[in-house]
């Protein structure tokens, strides 16, 4: 499993459990490092939160993660470049 569909695992993971708390929890926030330190560049390094890019390129990587995880365990032969 690559770097990248791990990474699309664990966000999905810990993107459960942050909703899970949001629904149960009696907390105004909920902390979302865990979520956060999940995300990995196309090489498989951690994207640095704070760095200068704009929304539109984290978001693209964020989204890109979740899909290859989503498309890695519908297809599980498909090879995601």
């Amino acid at each position: 499993m690559t770097k990248r569909i791990q990474s699309g695992r664990k966000m999905i993971d810990e993107l459960k459990k942050v909703f899970a708390q949001m629904a149960t929890g009696n907390k105004s926030y909920v902390e979302p490092s865990a979520i956060l330190k999940a995300i990995v560049d196309d090489s498989g390094h951690q994207v640095q939160i704070g760095d200068e890019k704009d929304i539109a390129q984290f978001n693209e990587i964020f989204l890109s993660r979740i899909s290859d995880y989503i498309k890695a365990s519908t297809y599980p032969a498909q090879q995601i470049q």
